[in-house]
């Protein structure tokens, strides 16, 4: 009989001595799988932790490239953006002006060839008379002041429908200073000894350009001014347009002069 287990000081003292019997401790091995049995999750967490990791990794990437896709296509489209046009008010009459700098703004009504192909420029002109009088702007008299250098000046007039579809058949002009036709009323009147595109280009500049000279009471007119820059477009960057006369025909008399600044309008 194995007495291992039970107290030496009892065996010594009476070995004949009923002994009373110790439950056994229980065996090491038990204890060895239940701590294998709890570490082996610990064990698996090691396989799950890098893909996890990689999958972090992975997300945070594909977060910043759509960041920067989304901020550059923004970036591109505020660039691509029209400036606000030049704008002024004198006793409830407004108007504005937009130059045309890009060929797209032509493209609707100038198909094929347009007045940048022939260094032109033309201003988009808007006046909105929000008083109760009729007014008139004499068209005529509207000058594109452009500045050289610190001491040269000059005063452009604006084009007639033919001067610009001479202009662009031709390729342009070397002197935007030189003397050009009035700018006609707006009415028809034949055509003789012109090519089909010459007159389709008349028609088109025509057709875009300012239609009426008087603007009823809380009404709108707007359209294009043509200028030749000879292609010096950067001119418009401290270019001004002046028009000196805006009368209200009930009473006959002039409102103040209009001086729009195209800097900001022409930088776009």
């Amino acid at each position: 009989m194995d007495l291992s287990h039970f107290p030496a000081a009892n065996r010594q003292a009476d070995p004949f001595r009923r002994l009373r019997w110790q439950p056994a401790p229980p065996p090491q091995n038990r204890i060895l799988r239940v701590a294998t049995a709890k570490q082996t999750p610990v064990v698996q967490t090691r396989y799950y932790k890098p893909m996890r990791l990689r999958t972090i990794v992975l997300l945070g990437i594909i977060l910043a490239a759509s960041a920067w896709g989304l901020a550059g296509g923004q970036g591109r489209a505020q660039s691509l953006a029209p400036s606000p046009a030049a704008a002024e008010t004198h006793e409830g009459v407004t108007i504005t002006a937009q130059p045309w700098t890009a060929p797209a703004d032509y493209k609707p009504r100038f198909p094929k060839k347009t007045p940048l192909t022939a260094g032109l420029v033309g201003i988009q002109v808007a006046v909105q008379n929000d008083s109760a009088a009729a007014v008139r702007v004499n068209l005529e008299r509207i000058r594109l002041v452009i500045t050289l250098d610190e001491e040269s000046r000059q005063n452009l007039a604006p084009l007639s429908a033919e001067d610009v579809a001479d202009l662009i058949l031709k390729g342009g002009s070397s002197d935007p200073t030189a003397k050009r036709q009035r700018i006609p009323l707006p009415i028809g009147k034949p055509k003789t000894g012109r090519s089909k595109e010459w007159t389709q280009l008349e028609d088109a500049a025509r057709a875009a350009g300012v239609p009426a000279s008087v603007i009823p009471p809380h009404g709108k007119v707007q359209g294009l001014l043509y200028f030749d820059l000879a292609g010096q477009y950067d001119l418009l960057r401290t270019a001004r347009l002046y028009i000196p006369e805006v009368t209200d025909i009930e009473k006959g008399r002039s409102l103040l002069y209009f001086e729009l600044e195209l800097s900001k309008a022409a930088a776009r």
